[in-house]
């Protein structure tokens, strides 16, 4: 795990990996934090028009707070599942101390 600006790079190793076995240093994926807090909109216009759509909008936020929102469905006739990252843990190799990196940006409503 590299940091910069409190942005963190994770450089996942797994030379027994599709990718990785490719990879002279067994490099199998990057993965760069983009952002650290995000916007949810839920002006009435555009996001929420009546009581239903007022209830799904709050019912997915609380699913986002709790990082328990999920969605199921088909692609390709095959049934997936997109859900939130769980918060990431790490330790060091030099202290051997261990360290979480939180899966999800720190969320901002907008209810105007």
């Amino acid at each position: 795990v590299l940091k910069h600006n409190h942005l963190h790079m994770e450089i996942k190793i797994d030379p027994s990996s599709q990718i990785g076995s490719t990879h002279a240093a067994g490099v199998s994926d990057v993965v760069i934090e983009s952002a650290i807090t995000a916007i949810s909109d839920c002006e009435d216009s555009v996001a929420a028009v009546d009581a239903e759509d007022k209830a799904r909008v709050y019912k997915n936020w609380a699913g986002l707070m709790k990082g328990t929102l999920e969605e199921r469905f088909s692609k390709g006739g095959k049934e997936m599942v997109r859900k939130l990252n769980p918060d990431k843990e790490f330790t060091c190799p030099k202290s051997g101390n261990k360290f979480t990196l939180p899966g999800r940006v720190v969320l901002l409503v907008r209810n105007v």
